[in-house]
């Protein structure tokens, strides 16, 4: 499951994330071509840029299913 998000609002929650924690954050620029070679899509609306953001585990997680799943 996943939508678009207005790009501005994405690159908000990125930087107080990483103040939050202690990082230092990139430029929206860089941010941008980041998530461009995550393969994150991104498209022109009236509302301006916007990316696409599929909500699904990372790669490096392993999914278990639910007990109501199992048998």
């Amino acid at each position: 499951e996943g939508g678009y998000t207005v790009a501005s609002a994405i690159y908000g929650g990125y930087v107080d994330w990483a103040k939050k924690n202690g990082h230092g954050a990139l430029s929206s620029t860089k941010f941008g071509k980041r998530l461009r070679g995550l393969g994150v899509n991104k498209k022109k609306t009236r509302r301006g840029n916007e990316w696409e953001l599929v909500l699904r585990p990372p790669a490096h997680l392993t999914v278990v299913p639910s007990p109501l799943q199992i048998g």
